[in-house]
C-alpha cells in the first residue's frame, strides 16, 4: 500500500484552540458589586446588592440607565463575545397582555442614551442619537401580541438597525444571555445553562454588522420613549466580555492522495469526506465567530487489476509463478497482491483450468439393411463394421474417446392362429384389415418398436358344427342312466 500524502490542517486547529484556550479570562468583567464605578443617570435602573436592578423600571420618557467607560474601546477590528445572567421576573402589560421595553446592555461611542441625544434627564423632544451603538434590547412590540422578544440594534450614526426576534415569554428562570461579535455579524443566544449546552426561545439570530466607530461606554437601562408600561423587575449579574486579538478570515486545506479502498476518510464540520465524497469546501467558525475555510481534497489512485489464465488438460505438466509462488495442477487459482507503478495494490488473480479427458458415445438402432453408416475420425462404420473406438481431440486440446455402437435390428415375424367353429362370430383386425370366417387367412407388415418390418400371418380355423344321438334300449327299472352336458 502506498504511503500517503497529507496537507493537515493541525495550524487551523491550533487557532481554534489557541481561541479557546483563554475563554476563562474575561477582558471586561462586572458582577455589580462596587456601585461607585457606575454613573446612575435617572433611578429604578441601579446598582445595588451585587447586581444590576430593575425596579419596575419603565421608559416614560425619564433617562432610567447606568453608564461606565471602558478602559479601552472596542473596535470594529475587534472580536469579543460577551455573556450576562438575566432574571426577568415580572413585566408590566398592555391590553393585558406582557408589555417589558428595556436595554439589557449595550456598548456606545459616549455616554449618552444609546438612541436618542437627551438634553437633559427627561430626554425632552427625544432627538434621535447620533452616536454608534450595539445593544441588546428585551421588549414586546407595539401592539402587544404576548410575546416576549430579545434582538439586537445597531446604531451606525442615525440609521438604526433591528435584527430578526428570539421569542421567549418565561419569566421567574435564570437566562444566559450570549452575544458574539464576529469578523462582520453579531449573534444573539440564550441559555437555560451556565455551560450554554441547552438553547432556548426560537433559536439564535445573526446581525450583519456596519463598520462602527471606536465604543468607549457600557451601559444597562431602559429605552427612554415608550409607554409607562413597559415596565421591568428583574436583575443583571455577571457581565463578561472576552476579546479576542485575532478577526480575520482564514483558510486550510485538507489534502490526501492514497489508493482506491483504502479506508481512509475525514470528517470537517460534521461531514465526511470519503471515497465516494472526496473534494468540497467547508466554512468553519473559530471561537470569534469568524469564518474559516477549509478545501478539501481527497486523490484515491486506482488499484490495478490483472490476471493470469490457463487452459489446458490434466496431466499437461503447466506450471507458472507469481509473486514467488508456484500455481500448477496441485494449485491451480489463488489470488496474489503485488505494487503497481503508482504505489498502489495491483491484484493479479490465477487460474488455471486443466480439462479432464473426455468421453462420447456415437450409438445407433436401425434395421438391417437399412444403408444407416457413419464417419468417426475418418473411419465409416455401418452394418458391416458396426462398433469400435476412436479418439479424438475435444475443444479444449485434450483427448475425447468416442465409442460407437451400431445396432441393426432383423426383422420380426409373427402369427395370429384361431380355431373356432362356424358361426361363432370371432373375428380379429390386423394392420387395419378385418380378418374372419369370411376372409380367414392373410399376411400383414407391419412396424415393430425398432422401426423394422414386422410380418404377422394370419390363420383362423372355423370347424363344422357335428350331430349325434345318445340312444338306449333296455327295461323298466333296470336303472340305467347317462350324464349329457352334465345332465
Amino acid at each position: 500500500m502506498k504511503p500517503v500524502t497529507r496537507t493537515s490542517i493541525f495550524t487551523l486547529f491550533t487557532l481554534f484552540f489557541f481561541f479557546n484556550s483563554g475563554y476563562s479570562q474575561c477582558d471586561y468583567f462586572d458582577d455589580f458589586s462596587s456601585p461607585g464605578d457606575w454613573t446612575q443617570v435617572g433611578t429604578l435602573v441601579e446598582v445595588s446588592g451585587g447586581e444590576l436592578q430593575y425596579v419596575d423600571g419603565a421608559p416614560d420618557g425619564v433617562q432610567r440607565r447606568v453608564y461606565k467607560e471602558l478602559n479601552s474601546p472596542y473596535t470594529s477590528e475587534d472580536c469579543w463575545e460577551m455573556t450576562l445572567e438575566f432574571l426577568p421576573e415580572s413585566v408590566g402589560t398592555y391590553q393585558g397582555e406582557p408589555f417589558p421595553g428595556h436595554m439589557l446592555f449595550s456598548l456606545t461611542e459616549t455616554d449618552q442614551d444609546p438612541l436618542h441625544d437627551c438634553p437633559d434627564e427627561d430626554c425632552t423632544g427625544f432627538p434621535e442619537g447620533t452616536q454608534d451603538v450595539i445593544l441588546i434590547e428585551y421588549l414586546a412590540l407595539n401592539p402587544p401580541d404576548g410575546n416576549i422578544l430579545f434582538r439586537i440594534v445597531v446604531k451606525d450614526n442615525t440609521t438604526r438597525l433591528v435584527s430578526d426576534n428570539i421569542i421567549y415569554n418565561d419569566l421567574g428562570s435564570l437566562i444566559y444571555v450570549e452575544l458574539k461579535k464576529a469578523c462582520s455579524n453579531l449573534t444573539l443566544n440564550l441559555y437555560s445553562d451556565e455551560d450554554k449546552q441547552n438553547e432556548i426561545g426560537s433559536g439564535s439570530i445573526t446581525f450583519d454588522l456596519p463598520d462602527l466607530s471606536d465604543l468607549f461606554y457600557i451601559q444597562h437601562g431602559n429605552m427612554t420613549s415608550g409607554y409607562h408600561l413597559r415596565e421591568l423587575t428583574g436583575t443583571i449579574d455577571n457581565v463578561c466580555i472576552e476579546r479576542f486579538d485575532y478577526c480575520a478570515e482564514s483558510n486550510g486545506e485538507e489534502n490526501y492522495e492514497g489508493c482506491e479502498g483504502d479506508g481512509y476518510s475525514v470528517e470537517v464540520n460534521g461531514t465526511t469526506y470519503d471515497e465516494s465524497n472526496p473534494s468540497g469546501i467547508e466554512i468553519l467558525t473559530n471561537a470569534v465567530g469568524c469564518d474559516s475555510t477549509v478545501t478539501i481534497n481527497l486523490v484515491y489512485l486506482p488499484n490495478s487489476t490483472g490476471e493470469e489464465l490457463y487452459n489446458g488438460c490434466e496431466g499437461d505438466g503447466y506450471e507458472v509463478e507469481v509473486n514467488g509462488n508456484i500455481y500448477d495442477e496441485a494449485n491451480p487459482s489463488g489470488t496474489e497482491t503485488l505494487v503497481n507503478s503508482q504505489g498502489c495494490d495491483s491484484i493479479v488473480t490465477i487460474e488455471l483450468v486443466y480439462n479432464p479427458p473426455t468421453s462420447g458415445e456415437e450409438n445407433y438402432n436401425g434395421c438391417e439393411g437399412d444403408g444407416y453408416e457413419v464417419e468417426v475420425n475418418g473411419n465409416t462404420y455401418n452394418e458391416a463394421n458396426p462398433t469400435g473406438t476412436e479418439v479424438l481431440q475435444d475443444i479444449n486440446g485434450c483427448d475425447s474417446t468416442v465409442t460407437i455402437n451400431l445396432v441393426f435390428n432383423p426383422p420380426t415375424f409373427g402369427e395370429e392362429n384361431y380355431e373356432g367353429c362356424e358361426g361363432d362370430g370371432y373375428s380379429v383386425e390386423v394392420n387395419g384389415t378385418v380378418y374372419d370366417e369370411s376372409n380367414p387367412t392373410g399376411t400383414e407388415v407391419l412396424e415393430d418398436i425398432n422401426g423394422c418390418d414386422s410380418t404377422v400371418t394370419v390363420n383362423l380355423v372355423f370347424y363344422e358344427n357335428t350331430t349325434g344321438e345318445e340312444n338306449y334300449e333296455g327295461c323298466q327299472g333296470d336303472g340305467y342312466e347317462v350324464v349329457v352336458n352334465g345332465n
